[in-house]
């Protein structure tokens, strides 16, 4: 993205905290307040951005949203999960192939019927009227994340009422490697770059 003049801020997941999510939801806040305040070496955040998240990344994204220093114009969701109650179902499908240690990561977010509240910040499909225009993207035959996550995020999105858009393909694995690219690679990449694209110049 970068190579297309875009400027990116890029927050991953730190390996040290394992699947400690509060703290992966607080160095995301960190590293967003540190924007907003002018410490990092781009400029601050204007009206022309997009929030881009996807696979467990979801899962600290959404949760932060609410006390973001800055809310997104709009989002980019990829492979991501949007009903943690769903993906507690999908741990017991034979079909899945989580790697780990991501094949904990949802199970060890605990057991809905205990904690509901907890869960419900996972699955942004429960608030999605509270969302900006999103753009939704999933593989279809997706072995990681099942495709019926995206469903369901479309689904709220329509009956809320909110802009988005949608692009679902097939692929051969839920990880789009940049190094080993396959033509969905390509169409996954203009799609994400032209929806970046419409909220201003790069």
């Amino acid at each position: 993205m970068t190579r297309d003049g875009f400027t990116v801020l890029a927050v991953g997941p730190d390996g040290d905290r394992g699947l400690d999510m509060d703290g992966h939801i607080r160095d995301l806040r960190a590293a967003m307040q540190l924007w907003v305040d002018g410490k990092l070496p781009i400029e601050p955040p204007d009206d022309n951005w997009v929030l881009l998240s996807g696979s467990f990344g979801s899962l600290i994204v959404f949760p932060a949203l609410q006390d973001l220093p800055v809310q997104p114009p709009r989002i980019v969701d990829i492979g991501g999960v949007s009903d943690a109650f769903l993906g507690v179902q999908a741990l017991y499908s034979d079909q899945l192939e989580i790697p780990p240690p991501y094949d904990s990561a949802v199970a060890a977010l605990g057991r809905p019927d205990r904690d509901p509240a907890f869960f419900y910040q996972f699955s942004p499909a429960l608030y999605a009227e509270h969302l900006p225009p999103t753009l939704v993207v999933h593989m279809l035959n997706d072995p990681v994340i099942p495709h019926n996550q995206a469903l369901a995020l479309i689904d709220a999105l329509e009956a809320a009422g909110v802009p988005h858009e949608t692009l679902l393909y097939e692929d051969t694995t839920h990880y789009l490697d940049a190094y080993n690219p396959t033509p969905a690679t390509g169409t996954v990449f203009e799609r994400v770059l032209d929806y970046a694209e419409e909220t201003g110049s790069p």
